[in-house]
């Protein structure tokens, strides 16, 4: 199976950012780089297909400089971006958020070990439910202030009927409520798991994960400004 690869230099970088898969939820684009970071390089392009691309690309590094405060600006080469699973994975017909399968998953978290023994990170932020799910699960993120984490574990496990089909679906809906926003760790390093991109930009005051998106601010400045 082909993949795609990660974007940036993890010996530069503070942020470490991790998304879900490549093709996300329904498409089948194939990108070279995550995100279609590599887009950002150069102007927008002209092209409708190539523009969605590169807006995906910035609308991605505008969530994290957002995340961040921004002050002083973020530059692209301070973030480094993956996916728990680069790999393109071959996706159902069923709608839904695909599977990614528990070898897959320890393959990228081992990757992202490498990553980190490479870099001088100073928060890694994992976005989308099923990515901070796998990492709970192989222990990479562990407890911080609050002991959550096993009550997380159980809700956010993947329903069996819907594995079956290659969809991942939660035991208990909207069970990402139980650590959205709050600091976790990896050995030393701050963990922050948040929305993914596309509902954390478009998040409205009276959700439930408002008040949380707006603790991850809070969590991944003061992770950015205490190491």
């Amino acid at each position: 199976m082909s993949s795609c690869k990660p974007y940036g230099d993890p010996a530069k970088a503070e942020i470490l950012v991790i998304g879900h898969d490549p093709r996300l939820q329904r498409s089948k684009t194939e990108a070279q780089y995550v995100f279609f970071m590599d887009y950002l390089e150069r102007p927008r392009p002209s092209g409708i297909a190539e523009k969605t691309k590169y807006d995906f690309a910035d609308s991605v590094y505008s969530y994290i400089k957002d995340l961040t405060g921004n002050k002083p600006p973020l530059s692209l080469k301070n973030i480094y971006f993956t996916n728990l699973c680069n790999t393109f994975l071959d996706r159902p017909n069923n709608k839904g958020v695909i599977l990614i399968p528990n070898d897959l998953a320890d393959e990228g978290i081992r990757e992202i070990e490498h990553t980190l023994d490479d870099g001088h990170f100073k928060v890694i932020v994992p976005m989308a439910l099923q990515v901070f799910y796998h990492l709970v699960r192989t222990e990479f993120a562990k407890n911080g202030l609050v002991n959550n984490l096993g009550a997380f574990l159980a809700q956010s496990h993947p329903l069996y009927d819907e594995a079956k089909r290659g969809l991942y679906k939660a035991a208990v809906d909207r069970s990402f409520l139980l650590v959205c926003g709050l600091t976790y760790y990896h050995k030393k390093t701050p963990v922050v798991p948040i929305l993914f991109v596309n509902q954390g930009r478009m998040i409205k005051k009276d959700s439930s994960f408002y008040p949380l998106m707006q603790n991850a601010v809070v969590n991944i400045q003061k992770a950015l400004r205490s190491r």
